[in-house]
Order: structure tokens, then C-alpha cells, then sequence
């Protein structure tokens, strides 16, 4: 009775405490291990009861060999069969097919088909045993070859066996396997199966025909809870969430009561649809069908608020779970930082901390976007110490690069260079990400360097590190080199120019004071300038007072703006100080003197 409710040590207890202990009671104690997952006390009682004298009988070896299972312990499961063996065990189906089970799962197949080919009686159950265990671990192909070949020797497979094949289709994304299999059963008789409609439904719907699943389902008279869930599910997996609430609709007309798996499908379909004030309808729902308290109905929940940016809603509901862990915070964390609260997501996180729940890879991610958003950057390095101490750098390849914006962003160089080079894989990304520090922190040295670093690496440059290395002339008067980016990295690693190549590039000419070769890379852009073109244009030429120039500018700016003189002087940032060279390049005095003064009313 205490092994069956999980009250394992008051049963060892009562256990201990018996006069004699026969195959049953040391079986009931084992079992109750392996029913509570506790695999390793379950095989210690087995060893010790063959030491005491006690011949295990069939039901101890399939509980001993479930324990194996449990803890994936190969060996054991050797030895258990040995003893099983000589007791003579090896004939019995049931023993078998934990044994077939046993191996699998841990891909041990050749030893699996020893088994399958030394059993003297191979029926339907030790077929389907060997069916499932290759299409639980994956080995779909071979499931399927089994399948047929039992039916070619004259096998009739079961419902069970059907189940198998399917799952092994599901792995596939084999519709036409499914297909097959679906005539199959019909020939069987076996269409009216409760748990083969709910297979087959699935398994057309994992290959994405929804359709096919849907007429299925309309074709059965009395439709179960888990059918319901399984339609709904399937279109849940491919984002119908117009589809899935529907026939979440349809259910309830029908009157069947939902369960929390119905529920967390609906809020999910909520949110696929962007349909807000449907969940917060469901969420009166959860409280009627007394789900309120549940926990993944309140994780859903707290999703579906924290991804609309309801984030006092959202905290609401995480206020009111029956339990506060990693998943639950993360949901609120990401909710926070993902809508701008990021001082309130950092705050969450320390919650989480004192509350000795520890991060993991979407935590810190989270915590990283919340430091940069907010600009608590001094918090990101608390983040990095977290992050180290779990070692979850290599969890997540946005970690690394994460941490390395951080870092630069704060002209931190050196605790960047540590992030960049301690990482065991690095994407271009990540080489990106430490360049563009490089550059905004105009040290062109480190920049060259690092590009040289990923030539020799073999890693392929793309049009960020190109703007990363223009960005540093511009800012360092690297004119020669500049010339040098923009034409040879284009050429020798074919990485296609864009708009802002170009405007690095009239940059680079304009802070030179070369207005002349800025404005002749006017004829050989390949796109239309924008307003970041023409003010650059316009402010260089402010600088050395070439009127011609700015005129051109300022007219195709002006017509960016729509015409707006006085946005166009605000974001130039020039007032009396220039007001003749204004007046000459708008060519109408009141228009630049207007544009002046309200210029200046804005920005005062």
C-alpha cells in the first residue's frame, strides 16, 4: 500500500520490520522504487534479495529490468539477464519484450535482435515490442521494415503495433508511409480503435495534412477528450490558431469538458492569432473549469500576457502560481524585456536569485537584452558571473555574442576580446559583433587586425564587417584605406555594396574635406541616396562653403522631409552662426530665416 502511494520509506519501514520476506513483498518494494523513478534503490533491493536467497520471479526481472530503463545502466541489465537466463526466464513474452524494450533504449540493437531471434514463440507482443523500441529511439526506417516483415510471415498486427508504425511515420514526415499504414488498419478493422484514431490523426497532421485529420475526426461518432486534444494540437503545431480555436468552440457546444492540455492549446492559439481579448475570455474560462490554480495553464497564461505586453497581467498571474520556477520567471523576464521594461525584468531576475532559483541559457539571454535596453550595463556583468558559474556560454551562441555587445557598447575592449576568444565555436556573428565594437570605438588597428584574423580563419566576411571597416576610416582619416575596403573587399570576397556602404564612403571624402570625390560618388551609386546622403553632403559642404554643392543637396533633402525647411536646419544643428551660407542654399532668405526660428523653438 505505501509503495503504490509513493510513501517509499514508510514501506521499507514496514519492510524491515517483517519477520519473513517472500517474492512478493521484496517485489512490491521494488516495484513501488521503480513506479516513484527511484531506479538505482530498486536494483540495490533486486541484488540484495538474490543475496538473501530469494528467486526472483517474473514480475521482479520486469521490474528490475524497467529500473535499468530508468537509469539507462546497461550493464545491469546484462546481468539481470544472465540471471534471468538461468532461471530459466527466457521463454516468458513479457520478459522478453522488457528486455527488447531494454536494449533499444539503449541502442544496443544487436543485442536486441539476439533476443528477437533466440525467442522459440515470436507473437504479436514481442513484435511489437521490437516495432516500438527501434521507433521510440528514432530508428523509424527499421521500425517500419520490421513492420512489414511481420506481416509478410504471417503476423497480424494489433492496435498496439499500429501505434508503433505510426510513430515511426510521425518521424519521418512520411504521409505516404501513413498512408499505407491507414489502409492497413482499415483492413485490420481496427478504424473505430479510440487510440488508433488519436495515432492516425496525429501522425497526419505531424506530416501536415491537417485536412485528412480533420475528416477523420468528423467521421467519429463518439469523439474523447484525447481526440479533441489531438485535432486541436495538430493545428496548433502549424500555427492555425483560427482553426484550433473553432474547434475548441465546436467542443464546448458539443459539451465536452476541457482538461489543462484543451486550455493551454486555446491560450496558444490566442496568441498565433493575435487574439487578446479571447484569452483574457479564457482565462474566466480556467477559473469555471476550475484550472485557475493549474500550473501549465498558468505558465500559458503568463506567455500569452508577457507576449501581448501586458506585463501587469502577466504578473498577476505568476503572483498566483502553485510554484515559482526557472521556466515560470523566464516567462516573466522575457515578457519584461522584451517591451521595453527592462529595469523591471533585472528586478525579476534578482527575485529569482534570492529565491535560489537558478538561471539557465533563456534566463541569461533575457537578463543580457534587459542590461542593453535599459542601459544597466554594470548588471550584465553580475549576468556574466551567473553565466560562467553554470557554464551556459556554450548553451546558447547568443550568450557570447550578447555579452560582447555588452561589453563594447561600454568600451570595455579587453573583457570583450575574453567573451570572443573564450568561445569554443564563434559565428560570423559573433566576429561581427566584436568588429563593429572595434569600429564605433575608432581603434582601426584592432579592426584590420581582426579582419585579417578572419581571413585566416577561413571565416567568409559579409556586409557588416565591411561597414565596420569603413566606419573606422571615416572616423580615423583613413582615406587611403578606406578607398581599399570599399574596393577590394567588394571584389576579392564579393560582398554586395549597399546604400550605407556608399554613405561611409561620402562620409569618409566629407570629413577629408574632399567634397569634390564625395559628390562624385553620386554618379556611381547604384541606389537612391537618402536623407543620411544629402545632410551628409550638406554639412560638409557647410564646412567649406561650396554653395553649388549644397544646393543640390539641400533640394533633394528638403524633398525628403516634404518640404520641411525648419526640420532639415534642426537636424543640421546650424542657426545664425550660418545663416548666410542657409540663405544662399535655400535661395529665398525668409524661407531660411523661418526655418531658423522654428528650428530653434523645437529644439529649445
Amino acid at each position: 500500500m505505501y509503495g503504490k502511494n509513493g510513501m517509499l520509506e514508510e514501506a521499507e519501514v514496514v519492510f524491515d520490520g517483517l519477520l519473513t520476506k517472500d517474492v512478493v513483498t521484496w517485489t512490491s518494494l521494488i516495484c513501488g522504487y521503480v513506479g516513484s523513478g527511484h531506479g538505482e534503490k530498486a536494483i540495490q533491493f533486486l541484488f540484495k534479495m538474490s543475496e538473501e536467497g530469494i528467486t526472483p520471479n517474473s514480475v521482479t526481472f520486469i521490474c528490475g529490468l524497467k529500473a535499468c530503463r530508468l537509469l539507462g545502466d546497461i550493464d545491469k541489465c546484462r546481468q539481470i539477464h544472465t540471471d534471468l537466463v538461468k532461471g530459466g526466464y527466457e521463454v516468458d513474452i513479457r520478459i522478453l519484450s522488457s528486455l527488447i524494450g531494454m536494449y533499444t533504449s539503449c541502442n544496443q540493437f544487436e543485442e536486441t535482435q539476439v533476443v528477437f531471434d533466440k525467442a522459440f514463440v515470436k507473437d504479436v507482443v514481442l513484435w511489437t515490442a521490437l516495432i516500438g523500441g527501434y521507433a521510440e529511439t528514432g530508428n523509424s526506417k527499421e521500425a517500419l521494415t520490421w513492420l512489414e516483415r511481420m506481416q509478410i510471415e504471417g503476423f497480424l498486427p494489433n492496435p498496439a503495433t499500429f501505434v508503433c508504425g505510426l510513430k515511426a511515420c510521425c518521424n519521418l514526415g512520411s504521409s505516404e508511409e501513413v498512408q499505407r499504414l491507414h489502409i492497413n488498419l482499415i483492413k485490420s478493422g481496427f478504424e473505430g480503435d479510440s487510440l488508433l484514431i488519436t495515432s492516425l490523426m496525429n501522425a497526419y497532421s505531424k506530416c501536415g495534412f491537417l485536412s485528412e485529420a480533420q475528416h477523420i475526426f468528423d467521421e467519429v461518432e463518439i469523439k474523447s477528450l484525447p481526440i479533441w486534444n489531438t485535432l486541436i494540437g495538430g493545428y496548433i503545431d502549424h500555427e492555425c490558431g483560427q482553426e484550433a480555436l473553432d474547434n475548441f468552440r465546436r467542443m464546448q457546444v458539443e459539451r465536452v469538458s476541457p482538461d489543462s492540455i484543451t486550455l493551454v492549446y486555446a491560450l496558444k492559439a490566442c496568441i498565433i492569432s493575435k487574439l487578446m481579448q479571447n484569452g483574457q475570455c479564457l482565462q474566466i474560462e480556467t477559473t469555471k473549469f476550475g484550472f485557475d490554480r493549474d500550473y501549465f495553464v498558468g505558465i500559458q497564461l503568463l506567455d500569452m500576457y508577457s507576449k501581448f505586453g501586458l506585463v501587469e497581467e502577466a504578473q498577476h498571474v505568476f503572483e498566483r502560481l502553485p510554484t515559482w520556477d526557472v521556466v515560470s520567471y523566464n516567462a516573466l523576464i522575457m515578457g519584461f524585456a522584451e517591451h521595453g521594461f527592462g529595469e523591471e525584468a533585472l528586478q525579476c531576475l534578482s527575485r529569482m536569485h534570492e529565491e535560489g532559483v537558478s538561471m539557465d541559457a533563456i534566463t541569461a539571454v533575457c537578463g543580457l537584452k534587459a542590461c542593453i535596453s535599459s542601459g544597466l550595463i554594470r548588471i550584465g556583468r553580475w549576468i556574466h558571473g551567473q553565466i560562467l558559474k553554470q557554464d551556459l556560454i556554450e548553451q546558447d551562441p547568443i550568450i557570447g555574442i550578447l555579452l560582447i555587445d555588452i561589453y563594447v557598447k561600454c568600451k570595455y575592449l579587453l573583457e570583450a576580446q575574453k567573451v570572443f576568444y573564450g568561445m569554443t565555436n564563434k559565428s560570423l556573428i559573433a566576429w561581427s559583433t566584436l568588429l563593429m565594437g572595434y569600429a564605433f570605438s575608432g581603434e582601426w588597428e584592432l579592426v584590420f587586425s581582426l579582419l585579417g584574423e578572419m581571413q585566416s580563419c577561413g571565416m567568409p566576411l559579409d556586409t557588416i564587417c565591411l561597414l565596420s571597416a569603413l566606419t573606422v576610416c571615416s572616423h580615423s582619416g583613413l582615406i587611403e584605406e578606406g578607398v581599399r575596403v570599399f574596393g577590394i573587399l567588394g571584389k576579392e570576397y564579393a560582398i554586395p555594396s549597399n546604400l550605407e556602404h556608399f554613405n561611409s564612403m561620402i562620409d569618409l571624402f566629407c570629413r577629408a574635406g574632399q567634397i569634390e570625390k564625395a559628390s562624385g560618388m553620386l554618379d556611381v551609386i547604384p541606389f537612391q541616396p537618402n536623407f543620411v546622403t544629402w545632410t551628409t553632403l550638406l554639412g560638409a559642404c557647410r564646412q567649406c562653403g561650396d554653395i553649388q554643392v549644397a544646393k543640390q543637396a539641400f533640394n533633394h533633402a528638403a524633398v525628403l522631409t516634404g518640404n520641411k525647411v525648419d526640420l532639415l536646419i534642426s537636424t543640421l544643428g546650424v542657426y545664425e552662426d550660418n545663416c548666410w551660407f542657409l540663405r544662399q542654399a535655400v535661395g529665398s532668405e525668409s524661407s531660411a530665416e523661418v526655418g531658423i526660428v522654428r528650428a530653434r523653438a523645437v529644439c529649445h
